[in-house]
């Protein structure tokens, strides 16, 4: 109910549970990027992606378009940013009874700056109330050392960048459909 929610903080507001569509950038810069809803996908149901390359996220968003299927999407740019949102999420104040509002999956690169993807994918299955969260790495890494710590530490999927524009085309939309058609969260 509106009138018994408790303001959301400024660095989560478009991130929550389809308050906002479209896209957030990092905590650093909160404006949109852009709010559009294409294709059929749940607004409420939010990707959090983790990533520090600002031309990895632009083909990304541009992959989403190009499907015609726009996420509604929160970036953050690194490890620390991650965790410090998720913390916050934890400890947001809802009324009583009511279930936080967290992502409903995590698109998470390996190679980001302070904590990297390794370390926030250990915390988050770790965690009693983020360990339910699915994870999904998305790396340039082909190391089968990486995929299978990844796998160990509880990552749910594990996605290889692709090079080529098709490629990742085909992967997003693969994504896409699993996660955000096909699967059932609790």
């Amino acid at each position: 109910m509106k009138g018994e929610e408790k303001a959301i903080p400024p660095s989560l507001q478009g991130g929550l549970g389809g308050i906002l569509l479209g896209f957030q950038t990092s905590s650093k810069n909160h404006s949109p990027l852009r709010s559009e809803t294409l294709g059929t996908l749940d607004p409420r149901r939010l990707l959090l992606v983790v990533e520090d390359s600002d031309e990895d996220f632009e083909a990304l968003v541009r992959t989403f378009k190009k499907l015609g299927t726009v996420p509604q999407i929160q970036r953050l740019a690194d490890g620390d940013e991650a965790l410090d949102y998720l913390e916050q999420l934890k400890a947001d104040s809802r009324p009583a009874g009511s279930v936080p509002l967290y992502p409903y999956v995590i698109l998470l690169d390996l190679n980001l700056p302070g904590t990297d993807g390794r370390e926030v994918l250990e915390v988050i299955k770790q965690d009693s109330l983020l360990k339910q969260i699915p994870v999904v790495i998305f790396s340039s890494s082909m190391s089968q050392r990486d995929v299978q710590n990844c796998y160990t530490l509880g990552a749910n999927s594990y996605l290889i960048k692709p090079m080529g524009m098709s490629q990742l085309l085909e992967t997003i939309r693969l994504f896409l459909d699993y996660w955000f058609r096909w699967v059932v969260i609790a």
